[in-house]
């Protein structure tokens, strides 16, 4: 019952910061009990040396040009819809969901490019910092640097300029479910658009962009 009032306030409102505080009020009040996460572990790859720092300070030296940036957007990707929930760490975060998580956990079979992930989605306007993302997409055993996220999630198209400008970013990729929100053809054509959440089609696709 109170999943499905989180569920309508995130709708309803598009407030997550609202839907914080109506949450911690009657976790507070004992009305109701956290869930806990997921965090079943996932077979790992094969051979795969798994450097997940966490490092939240990446700067432009940190990239060399052949590196490969991915900006993730989460709901419809790494879920199946969107304004799914659930709690961590006494917030309410957006739901991964781990089949989809084990699918993008694929691309560690591409050896010939370091891939790195920029956060792309609206969660990232939410009260959540960059380092409780990263903690979090740990806890889901995402196999991944995640090194920043885009400062307005209700601006995609030129967030994801302005990050491709201070990173001087030379080779990416956006995955987002949503296409209608990029306008510039630098990035149109760069864009793969999951529906219902990230498939193995989908994954194909970026390997071989990614290689090519």
């Amino acid at each position: 019952m109170i999943d499905n009032i989180i569920h309508y306030l995130t709708f309803k409102f598009n407030n997550y910061n609202f839907k914080q505080l109506f949450i911690k009020k009657i976790i507070d009040n004992g009305f109701y009990k956290k869930k806990k996460v997921y965090n079943e572990s996932i077979t790992p790859l094969s051979s795969i040396n798994i450097n997940k720092t966490g490092d939240s300070t990446f700067s432009h030296k940190d990239i060399n040009e052949n590196d490969f940036i991915i900006f993730l957007d989460i709901d419809g990707v790494l879920n199946g819809g969107s304004n799914l929930t659930t709690f961590y760490d006494d917030n309410v975060f957006p739901r991964l969901e781990k089949d989809f998580i084990q699918l993008i956990n694929l691309l560690h079979s591409i050896h010939t490019k370091k891939i790195y992930f920029i956060l792309n989605s609206t969660w990232c306007d939410s009260y959540i910092s960059l380092s409780d993302f990263i903690n979090y997409f740990n806890e889901h055993n995402f196999y991944f640097n995640i090194m920043d996220k885009i400062s307005n999630g209700n601006n995609k198209n030129d967030s994801i300029l302005e990050k491709i400008e201070e990173y001087n970013i030379k080779n990416f990729l956006i995955i987002d479910d949503e296409s209608n929100l990029y306008s510039s053809s630098c990035l149109k054509e760069k864009l793969i658009s999951p529906k219902n959440g990230i498939n193995i089609d989908n994954i194909e696709n970026i390997k071989n962009f990614i290689i090519n």
